[in-house]
């Protein structure tokens, strides 16, 4: 057993401790043994929690730092950043990005000078200040998963909410057992809200110190991740939070003091967990620990995969009810709200567009559902995506159809030109006929449309460009890919292709979409195509000040790439290029190959440390445009919701409730967040 301090104090004004066994004090001070003290406090055990934070940290800085290994990881990394299409619009975005711009390249620079004067005390302080930097960029699409980070979870077991007295005043912070206690008439009015922490406003110290680092573009979607969210249990994310779990990561400090508008305060200190998957916590010191998890690179950039999750923090209380329908082939859930007085509507909850039991499956469930809620009498939706963070594009695009059968899907996407891509393409053009490419392998000029799905390249020049888009240099526009081509019965898109066209069930003044702005990738782009038919957007949450918040506040990129893709396909280009070579090469192909040797990166695997333990390292390859401006890609525009409501104590508690107040709000001539009307933005 570990040592365990939790409070168990559930109003503010009293703080109380419980210790749960004898061992090493959370107060303890640091130590050149950590990791010896955490190897002999898990002995014997594979999970191992309720590791003093402090105690875990200075075991991953005593982790060796190695100047060499570093500035080859780096160089090994940047041709692989280079694939990000936003790569040089971050350095001077638009004015319609509300984010902070960053140059990725000078920070890399900046890494790479420090490291090569051994600048860092640590390989974790390394790891660190790179997983920093690239947070920068906002991106869920930009991952890199390091392996110093990978060791430990740190965690403040008290989560923290954000409560409005009517959904229309600006909130405050309460912690949630406090929250709780609100629903009682009798202890309720001892509860006091979060005025500080660690002698900073509140709101300013989780905007600044917890939010800023997270991965949604919008401000406001990072601040709604700060705190629990029911639908992200749902679907199988971490849902107590980024202030309760800061990815994971040390958060800063060992022990942080809220403080209450009543003058009380209490101490919350930071604890860490082992991760099991790496089996038992055995290392002696940070040089054992380093070999174990960092120094060899075999078990590295593996296919996609899983990050784990951890334990959730959140009561019982703060759950769904019970659906009206649901599939076990899809992640979607229908819930009638006559209760509520809405007998003519339906809440649809999208959870995710992931296909774990395959597209045909999920397709064949949205359409039963869509169907079955007809079938019922009921005349208006709102379709839920709070927290949903994409999956399968095919997923997302036949729900898309199944509710707008005669609509197209219009998305410009545009990937980033650099010698490299420009080599590649070129290999793939002439020596890949038309249909033979893989679907994800979107530079066969052959098999490109352009947005409206008409055939119109017949060059790689023609699809290269490259077209001067701001600051980047950047592919000619170009549709997602060739729907008709795409849609077959195992992966269908509803009327494309040998897919039958459903029928129009729901009118689109009918469809509300819900969210809290943690809509990401094939979430936005369902969004999107939902908006261009006039579907309105409610979104909840978001920072304490008045105005509107936008519609999607995550990725909005086209594809993501893997490291282990763009490794695959770099490999395919030159294979190919080399078998030209053995063949009946030209002086052209000749060129073709020198270059690609003298381009092409080393392949994820070789890289000299460990990473990518769960295969979710990756860019954003293309980026996603429309119509109205086919310069800005959509990650950089400001689109905001037609209408925003703060959550009150009730849909935190009662999340389904958030359905009502949406339908009362969108259909039924509700209030909005003042300022935040579409006819007021």
């Amino acid at each position: 057993m570990v040592c365990v301090r939790r409070a168990v104090a559930v109003i503010s004004t009293l703080l109380t401790w419980r210790k749960a066994c004898g061992g090493v004090g959370l107060d303890a001070p640091p130590s050149n043994d950590a990791c010896a003290q955490i190897a002999d406090l898990c002995s014997g055990t594979v999970s191992c929690s309720g590791i003093p934070g402090r105690l875990a940290y200075d075991c991953l800085r005593s982790m060796p730092f190695r100047p060499d290994l570093a500035t080859a990881f780096l160089d090994h990394y940047r041709p692989y950043l280079r694939f990000h299409s936003t790569l040089d619009a971050l350095k001077d975005p638009p004015p319609t990005y509300i984010s902070t711009a960053k140059d990725l390249d000078a920070s890399l620079n900046k890494i790479r000078a420090r490291s090569a004067q051994s600048g860092y005390s640590s390989h974790y302080d390394f790891e660190s200040d790179l997983n920093h930097q690239l947070s920068l960029a906002h991106d869920g699409h930009l991952q890199l998963e390091l392996c110093s980070l990978q060791s430990f979870r740190f965690t403040r077991d008290l989560p923290l909410v954000s409560l409005s007295n009517d959904g229309l005043q600006a909130p405050s912070l309460y912690v949630l057992p406090d929250a709780e206690l609100m629903r009682s008439s009798e202890n309720g009015q001892h509860v006091s809200p979060v005025v500080k922490i660690n002698g900073k406003d509140a709101v300013y110290f989780l905007e600044s110190d917890v939010a800023m680092g997270l991965d949604m573009h919008d401000p406001d979607a990072r601040y709604n991740h700060v705190f629990p969210s029911a639908a992200a249990r749902l679907s199988g994310q971490f849902s107590s939070g980024a202030w309760v779990r800061y990815k994971g990561l040390w958060p800063g400090a060992a022990a942080y003091t809220l403080e209450f508008a009543n003058g009380t305060a209490m101490k919350v200190d930071v604890l860490a967990s082992w991760e099991a998957a790496i089996g038992p916590m055995v290392y002696k010191s940070g040089s054992d620990l380093f070999g174990a998890v960092c120094a060899d690179s075999t078990a590295s950039a593996g296919g996609e995969g899983t990050a784990i999750v951890g334990d959730d923090l959140t009561s019982a209380a703060q759950s769904y009810p019970e659906s009206d329908w649901s599939h076990e082939d899809a992640p979607i859930k229908v819930h009638y709200l006559d209760h509520a007085g809405l007998p003519d509507t339906a809440a649809v909850q999208v959870l995710s567009f992931a296909t774990s039991n395959g597209s045909k499956q999920y397709a064949d469930a949205s359409a039963q559902l869509l169907n079955e809620i007809a079938a019922r009498g009921k005349t208006r939706l709102v379709v839920d995506v709070t927290d949903n963070l994409g999956g399968d594009l095919s997923a997302g695009l036949n729900l898309f159809r199944l509710l707008f059968p005669n609509a197209n899907v219009h998305l410009g996407t545009r990937f980033r030109a650099h010698d490299l891509i420009d080599t590649m393409g070129q290999i793939f053009t002439r020596n890949l006929s038309p249909g033979q490419a893989p679907l994800d392998l979107p530079l066969v000029p052959q098999d490109a449309v352009d947005p409206t799905q008409k055939h119109a390249f017949d060059s790689w020049n023609a699809l290269y460009g490259p077209h001067e888009s701001g600051s980047s240099n950047m592919s000619n526009l170009y549709g997602l890919f060739d729907f008709d081509a795409a849609s077959r019965f195992r992966r269908p898109i509803a009327g494309y292709g040998s897919v039958a066209r459903a029928r129009t069930l729901f009118k689109s003044r009918n469809i509300v979409i819900l969210t809290n702005g943690r809509c990401a990738s094939t979430c936005a782009v369902f969004v999107h195509q939902m908006m261009r038919q006039g579907v309105r957007v409610v979104v909840f949450g978001g920072r304490p000040r008045y105005g509107p918040a936008q519609a999607i506040g995550g990725n909005r990129g086209a594809q993501f790439w893997s490291l282990a893709t763009i490794g695959r396909y770099v490999n395919m280009a030159h294979e190919l290029a080399l078998n030209v070579s053995r063949s009946h090469s030209s002086p052209e192909d000749e060129e073709l190959l020198a270059r690609m040797e003298k381009l092409m990166p080393p392949r994820p695997e070789s890289f000299p440390v460990r990473f990518d333990m769960h295969g979710m390292s990756g860019i954003n390859f293309r980026s996603a445009y429309d119509g109205f401006d086919e310069d800005t890609p959509l990650q950089m525009r400001y689109q905001a919701a037609d209408c925003r409501r703060f959550y009150t104590l009730r849909n935190i508690m009662d999340p389904g409730s958030t359905w009502i107040d949406a339908a009362e709000t969108m259909f039924h001539g509700g209030e909005c967040v003042p300022g935040s009307a579409k006819a007021s933005v």
